[in-house]
């Protein structure tokens, strides 16, 4: 049986929290990642994948980097379509004989940036949602949608809706102009993977999928 000592306790703790999110864990000068986040990030950019080791049975891949690069590093993993969850120590470790305390203080998404430090310059950044305008079996052309789009850093805000047999065609052409960086959607649309992969097939955003309770079909 794996023995958790404090600290990687606290860091799964929160990973559970945000298991859709890549974590950056504030350990002094660095913000690490663990097990499967570290190889993710460590591939697509381009960081040396080490280790920590937990305990004498416990040993787990990482990689970090460092605090004053923490902006460069979140804009690299949203424009790859990353969440990012920041786990900030709570309280100095040098004033504290314990496990320093740590929480997540923010989580960021590809279409809730508003800091221009983070955003691609002369870009638009819209954050899409989209929602059938009533119920139906499956995927169908003949679906309704209705369509938000936002973009935060300058407040643009765009509603439409599209309806009868060229629906959803006319839903991917007005997606295709728009470019969102983030469509958020009905968890059970985002679970069919034809329409995942339409959605894809359009642009790469990052699809963030809800309980679909939070959708209002007309």
């Amino acid at each position: 049986m794996e023995k958790l000592t404090p600290m990687l306790r606290q860091y799964r703790q929160l990973k559970a929290r945000f298991p859709d999110a890549i974590l950056l864990f504030r350990l002094g000068d660095f913000y690490e990642m663990f097990e499967e986040d570290a190889r993710v990030v460590s591939r697509q950019l381009d960081l040396v994948l080490t280790s920590r080791r937990f305990s004498k049975s416990v040993k787990l891949p990482m990689c970090g980097v460092p605090y004053r690069q923490l902006t460069t590093y979140v804009a690299k993993l949203l424009a790859l379509g990353h969440k990012v969850a920041i786990a900030e120590q709570l309280e100095e470790p040098r004033k504290v004989r314990r496990l320093v305390r740590r929480d997540v203080v923010r989580v960021i998404t590809p279409g809730t940036v508003v800091e221009e430090a983070l955003l691609e310059e002369k870009a638009q950044n819209f954050l899409v949602a989209l929602a059938p305008l009533r119920q139906a079996q499956g995927i169908a052309s003949a679906y309704g949608w209705g369509l938000a789009a936002v973009d935060l850093s300058t407040g643009e805000f765009v509603t439409t809706q599209f309806q009868g047999p060229q629906a959803q065609t006319r839903l991917l052409e007005e997606l295709h102009t728009l470019q969102p960086s983030e469509v958020v959607l009905p968890a059970d649309l985002a679970q069919g993977e034809e329409w995942a992969a339409r959605l894809r097939a359009v642009h790469p955003a990052r699809l963030s999928p809800l309980d679909p309770s939070g959708f209002d079909p007309a």
